[in-house]
Protein backbone atom coordinates (compact mmCIF):
# COMPACT_ATOMS: atom_id res chain seq x y z
CA UNK A 1 0.00 0.00 0.00
CA UNK A 2 1.33 3.33 -0.98
CA UNK A 3 0.72 5.54 2.11
CA UNK A 4 1.49 8.58 0.06
CA UNK A 5 -1.35 7.74 -2.27
CA UNK A 6 -3.60 6.92 0.64
CA UNK A 7 -2.61 10.18 2.25
CA UNK A 8 -3.16 11.98 -0.97
CA UNK A 9 -6.56 10.40 -1.41
CA UNK A 10 -7.63 11.40 2.03
CA UNK A 11 -6.27 14.86 1.47
CA UNK A 12 -8.13 15.22 -1.79
CA UNK A 13 -11.39 13.98 -0.22
CA UNK A 14 -10.91 16.36 2.69
CA UNK A 15 -10.46 19.26 0.28
CA UNK A 16 -13.64 18.36 -1.55
CA UNK A 17 -15.68 18.24 1.66
CA UNK A 18 -14.30 21.57 2.78
CA UNK A 19 -15.45 23.20 -0.42
CA UNK A 20 -18.92 21.78 0.02
CA UNK A 21 -19.02 23.02 3.61
CA UNK A 22 -17.91 26.45 2.48
CA UNK A 23 -20.59 26.47 -0.17
CA UNK A 24 -23.26 25.43 2.35
CA UNK A 25 -22.03 27.82 4.97
CA UNK A 26 -21.86 30.56 2.37
CA UNK A 27 -25.39 29.80 1.28
CA UNK A 28 -26.58 29.88 4.89
CA UNK A 29 -24.76 33.15 5.46
CA UNK A 30 -26.32 34.69 2.41
CA UNK A 31 -29.72 33.37 3.50
CA UNK A 32 -29.17 34.75 7.01
CA UNK A 33 -28.12 38.09 5.61
CA UNK A 34 -31.21 38.05 3.44
CA UNK A 35 -33.38 37.36 6.47
CA UNK A 36 -31.69 40.18 8.38
CA UNK A 37 -32.21 42.50 5.43
CA UNK A 38 -35.83 41.41 5.17
CA UNK A 39 -36.34 42.04 8.91
CA UNK A 40 -34.76 45.48 8.61
CA UNK A 41 -36.82 46.32 5.52
CA UNK A 42 -39.93 44.96 7.21
CA UNK A 43 -39.23 47.05 10.29
CA UNK A 44 -38.87 50.13 8.10
CA UNK A 45 -42.12 49.29 6.33
CA UNK A 46 -43.90 48.77 9.65
CA UNK A 47 -42.47 52.04 10.90
CA UNK A 48 -43.82 53.71 7.78
CA UNK A 49 -47.27 52.09 7.88
CA UNK A 50 -47.97 51.92 11.65
CA UNK A 51 -48.61 55.48 12.84
CA UNK A 52 -47.16 56.62 16.15
CA UNK A 53 -49.25 58.35 18.80
CA UNK A 54 -48.82 61.76 17.19
CA UNK A 55 -50.16 60.53 13.85
CA UNK A 56 -53.17 58.93 15.54
CA UNK A 57 -53.89 62.21 17.35
CA UNK A 58 -53.62 64.14 14.07
CA UNK A 59 -56.03 61.74 12.37
CA UNK A 60 -58.46 62.06 15.27
CA UNK A 61 -58.26 65.84 15.13
CA UNK A 62 -58.83 65.94 11.37
CA UNK A 63 -61.89 63.68 11.74
CA UNK A 64 -63.66 66.41 13.74
CA UNK A 65 -65.37 68.10 10.81
CA UNK A 66 -67.84 70.91 11.31
CA UNK A 67 -70.49 69.33 9.07
CA UNK A 68 -70.84 66.36 11.42
CA UNK A 69 -71.24 68.58 14.48
CA UNK A 70 -73.70 70.88 12.69
CA UNK A 71 -75.87 67.90 11.80
CA UNK A 72 -76.33 67.23 15.52
CA UNK A 73 -77.09 70.88 16.17
CA UNK A 74 -79.81 70.93 13.52
CA UNK A 75 -81.32 67.84 15.11
CA UNK A 76 -81.24 69.53 18.53
CA UNK A 77 -83.00 72.58 17.10
CA UNK A 78 -85.71 70.37 15.62
CA UNK A 79 -86.15 68.70 19.01
CA UNK A 80 -86.57 72.11 20.64
CA UNK A 81 -89.15 73.17 18.05
CA UNK A 82 -91.25 70.18 19.07
CA UNK A 83 -90.96 71.08 22.77
CA UNK A 84 -91.86 74.72 23.32
CA UNK A 85 -88.65 75.88 21.55
CA UNK A 86 -86.61 74.60 24.48
CA UNK A 87 -84.51 71.65 25.57
CA UNK A 88 -84.80 72.48 29.27
CA UNK A 89 -85.57 69.79 31.85
CA UNK A 90 -89.31 70.39 31.62
CA UNK A 91 -89.40 70.54 27.82
CA UNK A 92 -87.11 68.89 25.26
CA UNK A 93 -84.36 67.53 27.49
CA UNK A 94 -85.52 63.91 27.54
CA UNK A 95 -85.77 63.86 23.74
CA UNK A 96 -82.24 65.28 23.55
CA UNK A 97 -81.01 62.53 25.89
CA UNK A 98 -82.72 59.86 23.77
CA UNK A 99 -80.94 61.30 20.73
CA UNK A 100 -77.52 60.98 22.39
CA UNK A 101 -78.18 57.40 23.51
CA UNK A 102 -79.39 56.42 20.05
CA UNK A 103 -76.32 57.83 18.31
CA UNK A 104 -73.97 56.13 20.74
CA UNK A 105 -75.63 52.75 20.35
CA UNK A 106 -75.74 53.00 16.56
CA UNK A 107 -72.17 54.22 16.02
CA UNK A 108 -70.06 52.88 18.91
CA UNK A 109 -69.66 49.81 21.10
CA UNK A 110 -69.41 51.85 24.31
CA UNK A 111 -70.99 50.79 27.59
CA UNK A 112 -73.86 53.28 27.77
CA UNK A 113 -75.79 53.89 30.98
CA UNK A 114 -78.41 56.36 32.19
CA UNK A 115 -78.29 57.90 35.67
CA UNK A 116 -81.58 59.40 36.87
CA UNK A 117 -82.00 62.05 39.56
CA UNK A 118 -84.75 64.42 40.75
CA UNK A 119 -84.97 68.13 39.96
CA UNK A 120 -87.32 70.53 41.71
CA UNK A 121 -88.85 73.20 39.51
CA UNK A 122 -91.31 75.92 40.41
CA UNK A 123 -94.64 76.67 38.83
CA UNK A 124 -95.91 80.25 39.15
CA UNK A 125 -99.49 80.24 40.44
CA UNK A 126 -99.78 84.03 40.29
CA UNK A 127 -97.47 86.68 38.76
CA UNK A 128 -94.84 87.94 41.18
CA UNK A 129 -94.96 91.66 42.03
CA UNK A 130 -92.48 94.14 43.49
CA UNK A 131 -93.33 97.62 44.75
CA UNK A 132 -90.78 100.16 45.95
CA UNK A 133 -93.14 101.52 48.59
CA UNK A 134 -90.81 104.24 49.89
CA UNK A 135 -90.73 105.77 46.41
CA UNK A 136 -94.34 104.93 45.53
CA UNK A 137 -92.99 103.03 42.51
CA UNK A 138 -94.54 99.79 41.28
CA UNK A 139 -91.87 97.75 39.49
CA UNK A 140 -92.59 96.13 36.14
CA UNK A 141 -91.87 92.44 35.61
CA UNK A 142 -89.50 91.84 32.69
CA UNK A 143 -88.25 95.43 32.77
CA UNK A 144 -87.47 96.24 36.41
CA UNK A 145 -87.16 92.70 37.75
CA UNK A 146 -87.19 88.99 37.00
CA UNK A 147 -88.22 86.31 39.44
CA UNK A 148 -85.35 83.86 39.86
CA UNK A 149 -87.26 80.83 41.12
CA UNK A 150 -86.01 78.40 43.74
CA UNK A 151 -88.76 79.29 46.22
CA UNK A 152 -92.02 77.46 46.67
CA UNK A 153 -94.97 78.90 48.55
CA UNK A 154 -96.99 82.07 49.16
CA UNK A 155 -95.28 85.14 50.55
CA UNK A 156 -96.51 88.75 50.76
CA UNK A 157 -94.24 91.03 52.80
CA UNK A 158 -93.39 94.72 53.14
CA UNK A 159 -89.86 95.11 54.50
CA UNK A 160 -86.87 97.44 54.63
CA UNK A 161 -84.06 96.83 52.17
CA UNK A 162 -80.49 96.74 53.53
CA UNK A 163 -77.28 96.79 51.53
CA UNK A 164 -74.94 93.84 51.78
CA UNK A 165 -71.21 94.42 52.04
CA UNK A 166 -68.81 92.91 49.53
CA UNK A 167 -70.24 90.49 47.02
CA UNK A 168 -72.69 88.82 49.40
CA UNK A 169 -71.06 85.43 48.93
CA UNK A 170 -69.94 84.70 52.50
CA UNK A 171 -71.22 85.09 56.05
CA UNK A 172 -68.66 87.86 56.65
CA UNK A 173 -70.46 90.04 54.10
CA UNK A 174 -73.57 89.97 56.32
CA UNK A 175 -71.96 91.11 59.54
CA UNK A 176 -74.56 93.21 61.37
CA UNK A 177 -77.27 92.56 58.78
CA UNK A 178 -80.72 93.39 60.27
CA UNK A 179 -82.87 90.30 60.72
CA UNK A 180 -85.91 90.16 58.40
CA UNK A 181 -84.73 92.85 55.97
CA UNK A 182 -84.49 92.20 52.24
CA UNK A 183 -80.85 91.87 51.14
CA UNK A 184 -79.62 94.04 48.24
CA UNK A 185 -76.66 92.18 46.68
CA UNK A 186 -74.47 93.08 43.71
CA UNK A 187 -73.98 90.41 41.05
CA UNK A 188 -70.67 88.58 40.60
CA UNK A 189 -67.87 86.54 42.25
CA UNK A 190 -70.00 83.51 43.13
CA UNK A 191 -73.18 81.74 42.06
CA UNK A 192 -76.67 83.07 42.63
CA UNK A 193 -77.33 80.04 44.84
CA UNK A 194 -74.38 80.92 47.07
CA UNK A 195 -75.57 84.50 47.44
CA UNK A 196 -79.13 83.46 48.27
CA UNK A 197 -77.96 80.81 50.74
CA UNK A 198 -75.72 83.32 52.52
CA UNK A 199 -78.59 85.86 52.67
CA UNK A 200 -80.96 83.23 54.03
CA UNK A 201 -78.48 82.20 56.71
CA UNK A 202 -78.25 85.86 57.70
CA UNK A 203 -82.07 85.81 58.22
CA UNK A 204 -82.89 88.00 55.22
CA UNK A 205 -86.50 87.82 54.02
CA UNK A 206 -85.60 88.08 50.31
CA UNK A 207 -82.61 88.54 48.02
CA UNK A 208 -82.49 91.37 45.45
CA UNK A 209 -79.52 90.71 43.14
CA UNK A 210 -78.66 93.61 40.81
CA UNK A 211 -76.38 93.76 37.78
CA UNK A 212 -72.87 95.07 38.42
CA UNK A 213 -72.78 97.79 35.76
CA UNK A 214 -69.26 96.82 34.67
CA UNK A 215 -70.15 97.93 31.14
CA UNK A 216 -73.19 98.72 29.03
CA UNK A 217 -74.13 95.07 28.59
CA UNK A 218 -73.92 94.46 32.35
CA UNK A 219 -76.35 97.23 33.20
CA UNK A 220 -79.43 95.57 31.74
CA UNK A 221 -81.93 93.31 33.44
CA UNK A 222 -80.71 89.71 33.44
CA UNK A 223 -82.20 86.26 33.91
CA UNK A 224 -80.77 83.79 36.38
CA UNK A 225 -81.75 80.57 38.09
CA UNK A 226 -81.67 80.57 41.88
CA UNK A 227 -81.24 76.81 42.09
CA UNK A 228 -83.05 74.38 44.35
CA UNK A 229 -85.23 74.84 47.43
CA UNK A 230 -84.35 78.24 48.81
CA UNK A 231 -86.06 79.39 51.98
CA UNK A 232 -86.37 82.95 50.62
CA UNK A 233 -87.43 84.32 47.22
CA UNK A 234 -84.92 86.02 44.93
CA UNK A 235 -85.27 88.68 42.23
CA UNK A 236 -82.91 89.96 39.52
CA UNK A 237 -82.67 93.75 39.02
CA UNK A 238 -80.91 95.92 36.42
CA UNK A 239 -77.95 97.99 37.55
CA UNK A 240 -79.63 101.41 37.60
CA UNK A 241 -82.52 100.23 39.77
CA UNK A 242 -80.21 98.36 42.13
CA UNK A 243 -77.90 101.35 42.40
CA UNK A 244 -80.87 103.66 43.07
CA UNK A 245 -82.09 101.46 45.92
CA UNK A 246 -78.54 101.23 47.23
CA UNK A 247 -78.38 105.03 47.57
CA UNK A 248 -81.81 105.49 49.19
CA UNK A 249 -81.68 106.27 52.95
CA UNK A 250 -84.47 103.91 54.05
CA UNK A 251 -85.84 101.96 51.09
CA UNK A 252 -88.94 99.90 51.75
CA UNK A 253 -90.20 97.25 49.34
CA UNK A 254 -93.24 95.00 49.08
CA UNK A 255 -92.86 91.67 47.32
CA UNK A 256 -95.42 89.02 46.50
CA UNK A 257 -94.71 85.52 45.22
CA UNK A 258 -96.99 82.51 44.87
CA UNK A 259 -95.44 79.33 43.48
CA UNK A 260 -95.53 75.56 43.87
CA UNK A 261 -92.83 72.90 43.68
CA UNK A 262 -92.89 70.31 40.90
CA UNK A 263 -90.48 67.37 40.90
CA UNK A 264 -89.07 66.18 37.56
CA UNK A 265 -86.97 63.08 37.08
CA UNK A 266 -84.15 63.82 34.68
CA UNK A 267 -80.90 62.02 33.77
CA UNK A 268 -77.22 62.02 32.94
CA UNK A 269 -75.90 59.98 30.00
CA UNK A 270 -72.64 58.08 30.61
CA UNK A 271 -70.65 56.17 27.97
CA UNK A 272 -67.40 54.26 28.67
CA UNK A 273 -64.91 53.13 26.07
CA UNK A 274 -64.10 49.43 26.22
CA UNK A 275 -60.42 50.15 25.64
CA UNK A 276 -57.96 51.88 27.94
CA UNK A 277 -57.06 51.38 31.59
CA UNK A 278 -60.11 51.72 33.85
CA UNK A 279 -57.78 52.86 36.62
CA UNK A 280 -56.90 55.92 34.53
CA UNK A 281 -60.26 57.35 33.47
CA UNK A 282 -60.72 60.65 31.65
CA UNK A 283 -64.22 62.11 32.07
CA UNK A 284 -65.30 64.30 29.15
CA UNK A 285 -68.42 66.25 30.05
CA UNK A 286 -70.85 68.78 28.61
CA UNK A 287 -74.30 69.85 29.74
CA UNK A 288 -77.12 68.83 27.47
CA UNK A 289 -79.95 70.99 28.79
CA UNK A 290 -80.90 74.50 27.70
CA UNK A 291 -82.67 77.23 29.61
CA UNK A 292 -86.46 77.33 29.34
CA UNK A 293 -86.28 80.52 27.26
CA UNK A 294 -84.69 78.99 24.16
CA UNK A 295 -83.31 75.96 22.30
CA UNK A 296 -79.76 76.37 23.62
CA UNK A 297 -77.89 75.56 20.41
CA UNK A 298 -74.71 77.34 21.46
CA UNK A 299 -75.44 76.93 25.19
CA UNK A 300 -74.82 74.09 25.19
CA UNK A 301 -75.75 72.20 22.06
CA UNK A 302 -72.32 73.19 20.74
CA UNK A 303 -70.46 71.46 23.57
CA UNK A 304 -72.81 68.47 23.63
CA UNK A 305 -72.59 67.93 19.86
CA UNK A 306 -68.81 68.23 19.94
CA UNK A 307 -68.71 65.74 22.81
CA UNK A 308 -70.89 63.32 20.84
CA UNK A 309 -68.72 63.54 17.73
CA UNK A 310 -65.57 63.16 19.84
CA UNK A 311 -67.04 59.89 21.12
CA UNK A 312 -68.08 58.61 17.69
CA UNK A 313 -64.82 59.49 15.95
CA UNK A 314 -62.67 58.01 18.75
CA UNK A 315 -64.46 54.70 18.27
CA UNK A 316 -64.57 54.70 14.48
CA UNK A 317 -60.85 55.51 14.17
CA UNK A 318 -60.09 52.64 16.58
CA UNK A 319 -57.48 54.88 18.16
CA UNK A 320 -55.24 52.73 20.40
CA UNK A 321 -55.91 54.60 23.64
CA UNK A 322 -54.13 53.62 26.85
CA UNK A 323 -56.55 55.34 29.24
CA UNK A 324 -60.29 54.80 29.43
CA UNK A 325 -62.48 57.68 28.29
CA UNK A 326 -65.90 58.28 29.86
CA UNK A 327 -68.11 60.58 27.80
CA UNK A 328 -70.87 62.27 29.84
CA UNK A 329 -73.82 64.51 29.09
CA UNK A 330 -75.10 66.28 32.19
CA UNK A 331 -78.70 67.17 32.96
CA UNK A 332 -79.98 70.28 34.77
CA UNK A 333 -76.78 72.31 34.56
CA UNK A 334 -78.90 75.39 33.99
CA UNK A 335 -80.58 74.68 37.33
CA UNK A 336 -77.28 74.88 39.20
CA UNK A 337 -74.87 72.16 37.95
CA UNK A 338 -77.28 69.56 39.35
CA UNK A 339 -76.40 66.69 37.00
CA UNK A 340 -72.63 66.84 37.42
CA UNK A 341 -72.98 67.44 41.16
CA UNK A 342 -75.20 64.39 41.49
CA UNK A 343 -72.79 62.26 39.47
CA UNK A 344 -69.74 63.15 41.56
CA UNK A 345 -71.67 62.84 44.83
CA UNK A 346 -72.83 59.33 43.93
CA UNK A 347 -69.35 58.02 43.04
CA UNK A 348 -67.97 55.46 45.50
CA UNK A 349 -64.54 56.44 46.82
CA UNK A 350 -62.78 53.70 44.84
CA UNK A 351 -64.43 54.84 41.59
CA UNK A 352 -63.59 58.48 42.27
CA UNK A 353 -59.94 57.47 42.68
CA UNK A 354 -59.94 56.04 39.15
CA UNK A 355 -60.81 59.41 37.58
CA UNK A 356 -57.59 61.17 36.59
CA UNK A 357 -59.09 64.34 35.12
CA UNK A 358 -62.18 66.04 33.73
CA UNK A 359 -62.49 67.92 30.44
CA UNK A 360 -65.44 70.28 30.13
CA UNK A 361 -66.87 71.79 26.94
CA UNK A 362 -69.46 74.54 27.39
CA UNK A 363 -70.37 77.01 24.60
CA UNK A 364 -67.90 76.38 21.76
CA UNK A 365 -69.56 78.26 18.89
CA UNK A 366 -70.20 81.80 20.15
CA UNK A 367 -70.82 84.24 17.27
CA UNK A 368 -68.49 86.99 18.59
CA UNK A 369 -66.11 84.40 19.98
CA UNK A 370 -62.81 84.17 21.77
CA UNK A 371 -60.73 80.98 21.94
CA UNK A 372 -60.80 80.52 25.70
CA UNK A 373 -58.88 77.88 27.67
CA UNK A 374 -59.60 77.41 31.38
CA UNK A 375 -56.74 78.88 33.39
CA UNK A 376 -55.40 75.97 35.44
CA UNK A 377 -53.39 78.29 37.68
CA UNK A 378 -56.69 79.22 39.32
CA UNK A 379 -57.13 75.68 40.66
CA UNK A 380 -56.61 74.69 44.28
CA UNK A 381 -53.04 73.85 45.20
CA UNK A 382 -53.53 70.07 45.29
CA UNK A 383 -54.72 69.96 41.65
CA UNK A 384 -53.05 73.08 40.27
CA UNK A 385 -50.07 71.43 38.56
CA UNK A 386 -52.27 68.86 36.81
CA UNK A 387 -54.83 71.50 35.76
CA UNK A 388 -52.03 73.67 34.37
CA UNK A 389 -50.71 70.69 32.37
CA UNK A 390 -54.18 70.21 30.86
CA UNK A 391 -54.28 73.93 30.03
CA UNK A 392 -50.86 73.71 28.34
CA UNK A 393 -51.96 70.69 26.31
CA UNK A 394 -54.88 72.68 24.91
CA UNK A 395 -52.56 75.64 24.31
CA UNK A 396 -50.19 73.46 22.29
CA UNK A 397 -52.89 72.95 19.67
CA UNK A 398 -53.42 76.68 19.22
CA UNK A 399 -49.70 77.46 19.22
CA UNK A 400 -48.89 74.70 16.70
CA UNK A 401 -51.58 76.08 14.40
CA UNK A 402 -50.56 79.72 14.96
CA UNK A 403 -53.94 80.58 16.45
CA UNK A 404 -54.57 83.10 19.25
CA UNK A 405 -56.05 82.03 22.56
CA UNK A 406 -56.64 83.46 26.00
CA UNK A 407 -56.95 81.99 29.49
CA UNK A 408 -60.46 82.02 30.94
CA UNK A 409 -61.22 82.31 34.67
CA UNK A 410 -61.18 78.96 36.48
CA UNK A 411 -64.24 79.72 38.62
CA UNK A 412 -65.94 76.31 38.75
CA UNK A 413 -69.13 77.82 37.36
CA UNK A 414 -69.65 75.11 34.79
CA UNK A 415 -69.80 71.33 35.15
CA UNK A 416 -66.12 70.94 36.00
CA UNK A 417 -66.94 72.67 39.30
CA UNK A 418 -67.98 69.51 41.22
CA UNK A 419 -64.85 67.72 39.99
CA UNK A 420 -62.34 70.32 41.17
CA UNK A 421 -64.29 70.61 44.43
CA UNK A 422 -63.52 66.90 44.95
CA UNK A 423 -59.84 67.09 44.14
CA UNK A 424 -60.04 66.04 40.48
CA UNK A 425 -57.98 68.16 38.04
CA UNK A 426 -59.88 69.73 35.15
CA UNK A 427 -59.61 71.83 32.04
CA UNK A 428 -61.69 72.84 29.08
CA UNK A 429 -62.67 75.31 26.41
CA UNK A 430 -65.23 78.12 26.17
CA UNK A 431 -65.91 80.66 23.42
CA UNK A 432 -67.80 83.12 25.62
CA UNK A 433 -71.25 83.88 27.00
CA UNK A 434 -72.52 87.30 28.12
CA UNK A 435 -69.10 88.87 28.59
CA UNK A 436 -68.29 91.91 26.46
CA UNK A 437 -65.47 91.69 23.89
CA UNK A 438 -62.71 94.18 24.61
CA UNK A 439 -60.69 96.12 22.06
CA UNK A 440 -57.69 93.89 22.83
CA UNK A 441 -59.78 90.77 22.20
CA UNK A 442 -61.02 92.28 18.95
CA UNK A 443 -57.42 92.62 17.78
CA UNK A 444 -56.75 88.96 18.55
CA UNK A 445 -59.96 87.25 17.45
CA UNK A 446 -61.77 89.69 15.19
CA UNK A 447 -65.46 90.33 15.66
CA UNK A 448 -67.00 93.36 17.37
CA UNK A 449 -65.51 95.18 20.34
CA UNK A 450 -67.86 96.43 23.06
CA UNK A 451 -70.35 93.73 22.06
CA UNK A 452 -71.42 90.59 23.91
CA UNK A 453 -69.60 87.42 22.90
CA UNK A 454 -72.96 85.67 22.50
CA UNK A 455 -75.81 88.21 22.17
CA UNK A 456 -78.32 85.31 22.17
CA UNK A 457 -77.08 83.85 25.46
CA UNK A 458 -80.07 82.35 27.32
CA UNK A 459 -82.49 83.70 24.71
CA UNK A 460 -84.91 82.30 22.14
CA UNK A 461 -82.52 83.37 19.35
CA UNK A 462 -79.89 80.83 20.42
CA UNK A 463 -80.53 78.77 17.29
CA UNK A 464 -78.31 77.17 14.61
CA UNK A 465 -78.08 80.64 13.02
CA UNK A 466 -76.32 81.80 16.20
CA UNK A 467 -73.35 79.46 15.69
CA UNK A 468 -69.99 80.63 14.35
CA UNK A 469 -68.93 77.52 12.42
CA UNK A 470 -65.28 78.53 12.09
CA UNK A 471 -65.03 78.93 15.84
CA UNK A 472 -66.86 75.67 16.52
CA UNK A 473 -64.64 73.63 14.19
CA UNK A 474 -61.46 75.08 15.69
CA UNK A 475 -62.66 74.35 19.21
CA UNK A 476 -63.73 70.85 18.22
CA UNK A 477 -60.32 70.08 16.77
CA UNK A 478 -58.58 71.53 19.82
CA UNK A 479 -60.76 69.28 21.97
CA UNK A 480 -59.87 66.22 19.86
CA UNK A 481 -56.15 67.06 19.94
CA UNK A 482 -56.15 67.35 23.73
CA UNK A 483 -58.37 64.35 24.42
CA UNK A 484 -56.40 62.19 21.97
CA UNK A 485 -53.09 63.25 23.49
CA UNK A 486 -54.22 62.53 27.04
CA UNK A 487 -56.06 59.31 26.21
CA UNK A 488 -52.93 57.85 24.59
CA UNK A 489 -50.48 59.12 27.20
CA UNK A 490 -48.36 56.57 29.05
CA UNK A 491 -48.17 57.15 32.83
CA UNK A 492 -50.91 59.80 32.65
CA UNK A 493 -50.82 60.71 36.32
CA UNK A 494 -47.06 61.32 36.19
CA UNK A 495 -47.47 63.40 33.04
CA UNK A 496 -50.06 65.63 34.70
CA UNK A 497 -47.91 66.10 37.79
CA UNK A 498 -45.05 67.66 35.80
Amino acid sequence: MDHSEDTGLVSNRGSSLSKKKKIVIGAISILGLGIVIMIIVGAVMIAETEPDDHVYVERYKEAMRIGLVMDHLRDFENIALLHNNSRAVEFGYNASADYIVGKLKNHTDYEVSVQTFPVILYNTLAPATLNLVSENRPLIAGIDFNEMGGFGGLLNLTVTVSNVGGSGCTAADYAGFPKGHAALIIRGNCTFQEKITAASQANASAALIYNDGADATREALFSGDAGQQNSIPAFALPFLLGDTIHELPNPVINFYVYTEEIIYITRNIIADTRRGSSGHTIVVGSHLDSVAAGPGINDNGSGSSTNLELAIQLYQAQTPIRNRVRFCWWGAEERGLLGSEYYVAQLPAEEKEKIVLNLNFDMLGSPNYVFGIYNGSGAAEDIRAASETIQKTFATYFEDNELPYELSPFTGRSDYGPFIANGIPAGGLAAGADETKTVEQRKLFGGLAETILDPCYHKACDTVANINEECLETMGQAAAYTLGTLAMKKNLRSFLAK
